[in-house]
């Protein structure tokens, strides 16, 4: 079975002010970068969608060796980064779906969405304290559902649909909820993490 990682990394990241992706951690590591290594040592099959014009985040990414892919119409929303990974891969069996930042989330966590899949799960969701969170894995049985997404709601109507098909994965790991929108909230989960 292959499953393919897409790493959703094309956002403007207005409210963080910009440069949201290659914004360093206490590592030194960018933000963008840590998500990404993150999912490709579970998924070895891995690529990242990245805006055309975000140069910061291409120059990152190319000097780290990653598989990026340029997306042109990802100001359209989440779905068309996602619709632009889909397209991007060959034939396959699914995705994870990460989201750029996200650099929280545990690689075993990852792992779990990855083994729902291989048992023949048409999505997987893992759960904190019964919230749902990313990754998300998604059987390549909904592509044409995904290949009409749009706007700004990544996969979440397709989620919604097939909740009753859905397989619910509860973790420990806080890191599924943790996205980074703004400045302060990084400045929060890296107190959080107890990271200086």
């Amino acid at each position: 079975m292959k499953i393919v990682g897409i790493l959703l990394a094309a956002g403007s990241g207005t409210r963080f002010g910009g440069g949201k992706m290659t914004a360093q951690m206490p590592t030194g590591d960018q933000i963008g970068l840590v998500s990404y290594q993150k999912l490709i040592k579970v998924v070895p099959d891995s690529i990242a969608i990245v805006n055309a014009n975000d140069h910061q985040t291409i120059d990152m990414y190319q000097k780290a060796n990653v598989e990026i892919k340029l997306c042109a119409t990802s100001e359209m929303g989440m779905s068309q980064s996602l619709i632009h990974g889909i397209k991007s891969c060959e034939k396959c069996d699914g995705w994870i779906v990460c989201l750029g930042d996200m650099p929280f989330v545990k690689e075993h966590t990852i792992r779990l969405v990855l083994n729902a899949l291989h048992q023949q799960a048409l999505i997987a969701v893992p759960q904190y304290k019964s919230t749902n969170g990313h990754p998300v894995g998604i059987s390549a049985k909904l592509e044409p559902e995904l290949l009409n997404l749009k706007g700004d709601t990544g996969a979440k109507t397709i989620l919604n649909r097939h909740v009753d098909s859905t397989v619910f994965i509860p973790t420990h790991d806080s890191g599924v909820l943790e996205d980074i929108d703004t400045q302060l909230q990084l400045q929060q989960l890296k107190k959080n993490h107890n990271l200086p």
